[in-house]
């Protein structure tokens, strides 16, 4: 599981999305989430808000996406 609690991370992934998709210029993106994420590790988030944190940097890269498809 990537660490998207890590701002850093999470916008690494949100650049490498965006290129993918620009390249393909895809019509439509499907996100699975199938993988349980109780094993999440950060070395830089505490493990009291590392789930929380990740959780943040997925939906803040699913808004970012949204966003960027509207505008």
């Amino acid at each position: 599981v990537l660490d998207l609690s890590r701002p850093e991370v999470a916008e690494e992934i949100y650049e490498r999305i965006c290129a993918v998709l620009d390249e393909s210029r895809a019509d439509y993106l499907k996100w699975d989430a199938n993988r349980s994420v109780i094993d999440l590790y950060s070395h830089k988030t505490s493990p009291g808000r590392i789930l929380y944190d990740y959780m943040h940097g997925l939906y803040r890269i699913l808004e970012r996406l949204r966003a960027r498809r509207q505008g």
